[in-house]
């Protein structure tokens, strides 16, 4: 497991690295460039007799296009972005990405790893002006690609799809946001898979012009009928170490016999404006 997260966060540094200080490119390919990594770390039985531990390590590279609006506001943006993880799990689990456990078809697996499912989104994002009563949207398209080892129960071999909408406004320092999502699955032999809702509520506080604290309410409705529903919280930090630096420690909190027992996780993010 050491190798496997050293070798992880080695890539990831490579990539921050590599990442130019600056770009000249075409006035419509104007934006921003992100890559990110961290880990996720989560323990639990869901709803089993024997507990799963999971360490989940994103690559993320994304690309939000300033030109590409459907509206005249300035801020609006179109992002693309495309997330390679690398997953290591011991007990009986099967991963869904991003929704937590079914039963493995195979039983009795313990200890593997490997590449997880690939997941590419599209997000539309629209930001009135400060005068409009209305909030901020961003409207998220997510596809995930079926990479990840079946016979490793580290993934279900067929794709899923999952259309996201997120609200938030600010009002002062406080920034509350919902969220709704419906996730599609595909029927996959061995797993007994059933489209779910998900949503979250929450809100986010800014202390500092560098530094914020949050807490979300996190719902999943179960995705298998071997499985149970998870309610969630998930408090956060952010930290905006320099202009292009970022960092994003959090917990999980479980709340259901569908919920991990708790969980840690951080996330690292560099942006580079690219002009």
């Amino acid at each position: 497991m050491s190798r496997l997260l050293a070798f992880a966060f080695s890539i990831a540094v490579a990539l921050m690295a590599a990442a130019p200080s600056a770009a000249r490119v075409p006035a419509w390919l104007a934006g921003e460039l992100s890559v990110s990594t961290g880990f996720d770390f989560r323990t639990g039985d869901y709803s089993d007799t024997v507990r799963t531990d999971l360490w989940y390590v994103p690559f993320s590279v994304g690309y939000s296009f300033d030109d590409f609006a459907l509206t005249p506001y300035p801020a609006d943006f179109v992002e693309l972005k495309v997330t390679v993880p690398v997953l290591h799990v011991r007990g009986p689990g099967s991963i869904l990405t991003e929704q937590g456990f079914v039963a493995s078809p195979g039983g009795g697996l313990d200890s593997r790893g490997g590449i997880g499912d690939i997941i590419v989104r599209g997000t539309y994002a629209l930001f009135p002006p400060a005068t409009s009563v209305f909030p901020a949207f961003e409207l998220t398209g997510r596809a995930k690609v079926p990479t990840a080892s079946k016979e490793q129960a580290l993934g279900t071999g067929e794709p899923a799809y999952s259309l996201q909408l997120d609200l938030f406004d600010r009002f002062g320092a406080v920034t509350p946001l919902v969220t709704v999502g419906y996730r599609f699955v595909v029927q996959s032999r061995g797993f007994d898979l059933e489209n779910s809702w998900f949503t979250s509520v929450g809100a986010g506080l800014q202390l500092t012009d560098t530094f914020s604290l949050g807490l979300l309410y996190d719902f999943w409705q179960a995705s298998s009928s071997t499985g149970a529903d998870s309610h969630e919280l998930f408090p956060y930090a952010s930290w905006r170490i320099t202009p292009k630096l970022r960092a994003g420690p959090y917990a999980v909190v479980g709340l259901s016999p569908g919920s991990p027992d708790y969980g840690l996780g951080l996330q690292i993010s560099y942006r580079i404006q690219v002009r």
